[in-house]
């Protein structure tokens, strides 16, 4: 019997259990770092997209920034929402448009409306809009959306002459969620 021989094996197989003991003890070291750093870890974070019920084409968001075709997506979708009116709809539409104002916004645009909802109940107008073109200006940090169109609109049976114009939405971005900070109009 090789005695050599056998010593070189026990010393090569000690070598091996101890690289697979380091190996079990730096995986469950592993494991139980993920365990606590997920039940430590803050679960109140949630990501929220508001989206146009419509969907036309694939868009991106980040915390920061939206890409043009969101922002033109939502556009069409909240100039339908403004400027599509009858006396009967504008609560309707104030509620609809809520969830897209940011809190300063919203009380500026519910005084409009419920102002709006008096002149057209006492003359019985009728706004319906049609975009042709929608943009996004190029401005650093500054996010808005200009629609332009043609604004019809009846007073009783009477119709008017179609307007050209532009509707503008200022828009800000908090965390990755979309909110109008202004609506304006030059119908």
């Amino acid at each position: 019997m090789n005695f050599d021989l056998l010593k070189k094996g026990m010393k090569s197989q000690g070598n091996e259990i101890r690289f697979l003991r380091l190996v079990t003890i730096t995986l469950l070291l592993v494991t139980l770092i993920s365990v606590y750093l997920a039940a430590t870890a803050d679960k109140s974070m949630k990501l929220e997209v508001t989206a146009p019920p419509t969907i036309v084409k694939d868009f991106w968001i980040s915390n920061k920034y939206f890409d043009d075709d969101y922002l033109q997506q939502m556009g069409v979708f909240l100039s339908y929402m403004v400027l599509n009116a009858t006396p009967k709809s504008l609560n309707f539409q104030l509620d609809l448009l809520k969830p897209y104002l940011s809190p300063d916004a919203y009380t500026r645009e519910e005084i409009e409306i419920n102002l709006k909802k008096k002149k057209y109940e006492k003359y019985q107008i009728t706004t319906s809009f049609a975009p042709v073109r929608v943009y996004t200006p190029k401005e650093k940090d500054i996010c808005k959306i200009e629609i332009e169109g043609y604004l019809s609109k009846k007073i009783g049976t009477k119709s008017l002459p179609e307007k050209s114009g532009k509707l503008t939405l200022d828009c800000i971005n908090i965390n990755g969620r979309f909110y109008v900070t202004n609506i304006s109009d030059n119908f």
